[in-house]
């Protein structure tokens, strides 16, 4: 461990600047980010149309096929059409 420590306030100084250079990120880190960012947008977009479905069901709520099926049946068994 001492064997790594710096000897001196230049040697100090040249390490932290060293340390500061990153490499650039190898592609797959950018195929990645563009498929994250795809997957959210994706996303928003899903939520966005639920949301949209929702809205229309509640303003237009289905018909009672229950009830209409019932007069069909009287009026199949009474004969009439």
């Amino acid at each position: 461990m001492e064997a790594m420590r710096p000897k001196s306030v230049k040697e100090l100084h040249a390490s932290i600047a060293a340390a500061g250079r990153r490499r650039p990120l190898p592609p797959v880190a950018n195929q990645l980010q563009t498929f994250v960012e795809q997957c959210r947008e994706c996303e928003e977009r899903c939520v966005s149309r639920l949301r949209e479905r929702a809205k229309f069901e509640a303003d237009h709520p289905a018909p009672n096929f229950h009830d209409s099926n019932v007069q069909l049946r009287r009026r199949v068994q009474s004969g009439s059409s």
